[in-house]
């Protein structure tokens, strides 16, 4: 229990950290030594940690994966979770922060799935889990939709904000970079050539196209009596892709799952308390939901 206390009083101290800096951010002279500071660890910390970060993303962000504080609250849920032997999907896998992370976790018995669409980043990730340590661990260059094909893809800036959608027309400070053509697959078809693994746990963030991807997972959400979830809730990103927030909430509940929020701070509520003030929660404007089947 101990390094549970300890990793919720540091997830408190980052929250604290980071409201401080959102508070001081236009001071040049306060925001130029947090800069500068975080440059020398990042420099120290990329060496020690073998992993090589996205070079668009800002230092923050670079900062808080190496220390292991990117969403910090998210990952002591997912360490409660998930088990050795655990079959896992990491839905939007990015440079394998998560992917990583779960590797460790399920052991030789498991497996990790990490889909990844954007060709950067995706050989990013591949580069940050060639390591023997992370044998379980396969990578899959494609988006997860409700059908298998080719789509339009669209690279904003920020590393972590491309989608199937374009989310600059609702987050106006990501703006549009360019458009890719990437594969699509359903979650139900890419499982179904593996030979329908049982899947213990999902972690899905991909921009407001979890609407769709949750439909094309349908067999594999029917067929798995305790799965547990954890799902990014970005209401801006979920009406980029057509889908209102309170209808992706309904979704979730209709397809079996008792769904809460993660909040900031480490703690959970239920998401019949979420409303606009929690949207807007922090400076990214989402909140992961914990959802969970039977449990």
């Amino acid at each position: 229990r101990a390094p549970f206390m300890l990793e919720i009083f540091l997830t408190k101290i980052w929250s604290f950290l980071k409201k401080l800096f959102m508070k001081i951010r236009y001071a040049k002279i306060f925001r130029s030594l947090f800069e500068h500071i975080g440059e020398l660890i990042i420099e120290v910390l990329v060496k020690r940690k073998k992993i090589t970060l996205h070079p668009t993303d800002g230092w923050g962000t670079r900062l808080r994966i190496l220390l292991g504080w990117y969403e910090p609250e998210s990952t002591i849920v997912c360490k409660k979770i998930i088990h050795s032997g655990t079959k896992a999907l990491d839905i939007g896998a990015h440079i394998g922060y998560y992917s990583r992370l779960f590797s460790e976790l399920v052991g030789s018995e498991g497996k990790v799935f990490s889909f990844e669409p954007h060709p950067e980043t995706y050989y990013l990730l591949c580069q940050n889990i060639r390591f023997s340590k992370y044998p379980n661990i396969i990578p899959i260059k494609k988006a997860i939709s409700d059908k298998s094909g080719k789509v339009e893809f669209f690279e904003a800036t920020g590393s972590g904000k491309s989608s199937l959608y374009d989310v600059s027309q609702y987050l106006p400070h990501f703006i549009l970079r360019r458009k890719l053509l990437v594969e699509t697959i359903t979650i139900d078809d890419f499982l179904a050539k593996e030979g329908n693994p049982e899947i213990n746990f999902i972690k899905m963030d991909i921009e407001g196209a979890e609407p769709q991807a949750l439909i094309g997972m349908s067999q594999t959400i029917a067929r798995s009596k305790n799965l547990a979830m954890i799902v990014e809730f970005n209401p801006g990103a979920l009406q980029a892709g057509g889908t209102k927030p309170k209808e992706f909430l309904e979704q979730l509940s209709k397809m079996g799952f008792k769904t809460q929020a993660i909040k900031p701070d480490g703690k959970l509520i239920n998401v019949d308390q979420i409303d606009k003030s929690v949207y807007s929660l922090g400076p990214e404007g989402y909140i992961n939901l914990l959802c969970l089947k039977n449990n």
